[in-house]
């Protein structure tokens, strides 16, 4: 049996201080440990400075290599693999407040296509330049009282994905990322998915959304990603419920299945046994949580 790792509190700790600091610029060495795949609920940018890392998005495993960059969208699901010992990599972290403020002021921003391809490559140059924005960000927030500091890290961060929108362009080419019909459904379902999973874990829900039949858009998301919809929904759904069995400690089991959009308790139980071939009480005791 593989053995359990312990999440660590570290990226508890960054979501806590987002919420307070809007943008955080940090340095990463190794990978903060989990349990289970995890998904948070802020943006974060990652610029790789040197090693390599293996890493699940979502459902696929993506190599980060160095000069590579890689977004990951809110309440996408992450999974670290692996790292080299010489792995460093220069993180920025947007709040969902602060992303949401940035969409409204700046309409230019793709965010569409990372949902399929998170990784871009960049040259030296490119990667120094995003490298010199990145520690222009980083001084700025280490000044609370600065004056209009919010207004300069809107345009500073503005400024980093303009660049990153840039180096992109020409990897879009080659890219696997192209706009075609399956890929936009499968975009929009997945914004739609983060926004609506506590209300319905239902096919004909997302289609409705979409207004497409169901079985037009289950063949266009298989199509986009190899993976049928309701699968696509249950991985979403089961991470975010491991993840509040963990962390939401002031949640009874009753408490995490309302939370989640389900009718009772045990329909949540049967669809978490379902999935995962354990129970939300035995997922929290093989975790050294009080029930």
């Amino acid at each position: 049996m593989e053995e359990k790792r312990p999440i660590d509190p570290w990226w508890n700790q960054q979501t806590e201080d987002l919420q307070r600091r809007e943008v955080i610029v940090c340095d990463i060495s190794s990978f903060p440990v989990y349990q289970d795949e995890i998904a948070y609920p802020h943006l974060s940018v990652g610029l790789n400075l040197s090693g390599s890392a293996r890493i699940r998005y979502d459902m696929n495993e993506v190599d980060f290599r160095p000069h590579d960059v890689a977004v990951v969208l809110p309440n996408h699901i992450l999974y670290p693999i692996e790292n080299t010992e010489d792995y460093h990599v220069k993180m920025l972290l947007l709040s969902s407040d602060f992303l949401k403020e940035l969409k409204q002021r700046t309409l230019s921003h793709d965010y569409a296509k990372f949902h399929l391809d998170p990784c871009s490559h960049l040259t030296d140059e490119q990667a120094n330049q995003l490298l010199r924005i990145y520690e222009l960000i980083q001084t700025i927030t280490e000044f609370d009282d600065l004056p209009n500091r919010h207004e300069m890290l809107i345009y500073l961060v503005d400024i980093a994905l303009e660049f990153l929108n840039l180096y992109r362009k020409e990897q879009d080419k080659i890219s696997k990322f192209n706009n075609n019909t399956s890929n936009e459904v499968f975009n929009r379902f997945c914004d739609l998915l983060a926004k609506h999973y506590c209300e319905s874990h239902e096919v004909n829900f997302y289609a409705g959304k979409l207004c497409l039949s169901p079985k037009y858009f289950s063949r266009l998301v298989q199509k986009s990603v190899g993976v049928s919809a309701a699968d696509w929904i249950t991985e979403y759904v089961i991470v975010h419920a491991k993840q509040m069995l963990i962390t939401r400690t002031d949640l009874n089991i009753q408490g995490v299945s309302i939370t989640l959009g389900f009718p009772d308790q045990a329909a949540f139980s049967r669809y978490f046994h379902r999935a995962t071939g354990t129970t939300p009480k035995e997922y929290r005791k093989q975790n050294g949580i009080g029930i």
